[in-house]
């Protein structure tokens, strides 16, 4: 969607006769020869340059856009460049206009899922097409900032996220970090995505999950409130308030020190620097982050990890940020070679427990850990909420089972009375699951109630016993069940719903 669509028209009619008259300013790589124009950025190893340089400078530079993280490169057809907050498009149709250079639309790339319209407040101003407000410090910066050139249109109301209130626009993120706006970095989060989807994402959008995988101190004589952070590839090191930090590449360890949720020191390469916020290390192209205090075998990574000191728990954890697609393909509860449906199964109740547990804790005041949910293992000691087997990567490696029944079923989740339903699961029965109440107490689940499973009679109980058992998920996916079938039987009452 382009914004003045009509007056970028009548720019390019000027532009074509322009051209004819031989007057037309020489499109970008023509410029080249003539006015060489470069600059390189240590910081990520990569330049600027001619036409895209200009647009650079002239529109707020590494403030608004952060560091180049590729270089030029061609993209479904198109010139493109990546820089941390944003992707910089060449259209030659419109040569010689203001429009030559346009930011992509990594907004709409990159939220978590459609927003709401709303009605104008009578604040600020309302934009009818999309049916947003824009008001307060986000409107002041769009305002100094270019508007709807470099913006777009709002595609959200401000609403709270990752612990800042930020709204969406078509191009871009913004955030409030204080008193200070600042914009999210939508390049290094898009290029994650596709990186970690290995190519273009699948149609939808997806929201993304913050998952603790590692508490300092919890290794084996590792140290209290220090945690090391590798990659297999290029990488880079930015704060949560969006200041670039360090740049790094395989074999390289970050080292972050933190006892308090306002000072951060890094080591990386001989270098030294701290921050005033948590710190975030992104990715750059194919490249798996790792978290060197875990085991070898399942220390990597796709996403974000981000290091960040609670004070809730007095600790400093290091969380992997992803898709929540990408989350459920890295959940280690079941082998490989079993029937198609127990993994389509599994990935709908894996998805559906993720999601229901970020829901709660999102809506729970008195939740103040920087992440939805955590890894289940010893490395997250002393965090004892709800916990999947996640393994990141590691669980890809053993096979693509799993990662077929994710795709099959991509943002399918369970629902009772058009909601999301917590979907917990465990091993195997004895001949009957358990209800909600039974095994937890407190409020009713009308979904989880005890049901017969004659495919257990006979066995121990191995697990809570509260939902669906995955043994028997195996047996009736191989006896001819559909995923949805399964599902329904266990999860008494509900339906199941593509969410994204």
């Amino acid at each position: 969607m382009k914004s003045h669509s009509t007056l970028r028209s009548f720019l390019a009619t000027l532009a074509t006769l322009a051209a004819t008259l031989g007057t037309l300013i020489a499109p970008l790589g023509a410029r080249a020869a003539a006015a060489p124009l470069t600059e390189l950025f240590p910081q990520t190893g990569h330049s600027v340059s001619f036409g895209f340089k200009q647009f650079f400078d002239s529109r707020g530079g590494v403030q608004i856009f952060g560091y180049p993280t590729t270089e030029e490169i061609k993209e479904n057809g198109w010139t493109v460049q990546y820089f941390q907050r944003a992707r910089f498009e060449y259209h030659p149709e419109f040569a010689g206009t203001p429009y030559e250079v346009e930011l992509g639309l990594l907004g709409d790339l990159t939220a978590p899922h459609p927003f709401p319209k709303a009605t104008a407040t009578g604040q600020g101003r309302f934009y009818p097409q999309t049916s947003h407000n824009l008001s307060g410090p986000f409107l002041t910066f769009f305002n100094a900032h270019g508007g709807l050139d470099i913006f777009g249109y709002p595609t959200s109301e401000p609403f709270a996220m990752n612990g800042f209130t930020v709204q969406y626009f078509q191009r871009a993120r913004m955030e409030l970090h204080g008193s200070q706006v600042e914009l999210g970095l939508l390049g290094d989060e898009y290029r994650a995505k596709l990186a970690g989807q290995g190519g273009a994402p699948p149609a939808g959008g997806q929201p993304s999950i913050r998952v603790a995988i590692y508490g300092s101190g919890d290794a084996p004589g590792a140290p209290a409130n220090t945690v090391n952070i590798g990659a297999d590839g290029p990488f880079t090191v930015a704060n949560t308030a969006g200041a670039s930090l360090l740049s790094g590449n395989a074999g390289q360890t970050l080292t972050i020190s933190a006892s308090n949720p306002s000072s951060y020191t890094l080591a990386l390469n001989g270098k030294t620097v701290t921050s005033s916020s948590p710190v975030r290390v992104s990715p750059l192209g194919s490249t798996l982050l790792k978290e060197l205090n875990l085991p070898a075998w399942e220390d990597d990574f796709r996403g974000v990890l981000e290091a960040d000191y609670s004070t809730q728990s007095n600790k400093l954890w290091v969380v992997n940020e992803l898709g929540m697609e990408d989350y459920v393909k890295g959940i280690g509860e079941e082998t490989e070679g079993d029937p198609p449906e127990a993994y389509k199964a599994f990935a709908v109740a894996y998805r559906g427990y993720a999601l229901s547990t970020q829901q709660r804790h999102k809506a729970d005041p008195n939740w103040k850990e920087p992440f939805d949910l955590g890894s289940s293992s010893v490395y997250v000691a002393p965090y004892t909420g709800a916990n999947q087997i996640y393994t990141g990567e590691h669980r890809e490696t053993l096979g693509p089972d799993l990662t077929q029944g994710e795709q099959a079923t991509w943002g399918q989740v369970v629902t009772y009375n058009g909601k999301v339903a917590v979907t917990p699961y465990f091993s195997h029965s004895d001949g009957h699951t358990r209800g909600w109440q039974q095994v937890w107490g407190g409020t009713a689940h009308p979904w989880l109630i005890s049901v017969a499973d004659p495919d257990s009679n006979g066995e121990a109980l191995l697990g809570h016993g509260v939902g669906m058992p995955l043994q028997s998920t195996i047996k009736r996916a191989a006896a001819g069940w559909t995923y949805q079938h399964i599902l329904q039987y266990f999860y008494t009452g509900v339906q199941i719903t593509k969410l994204y």
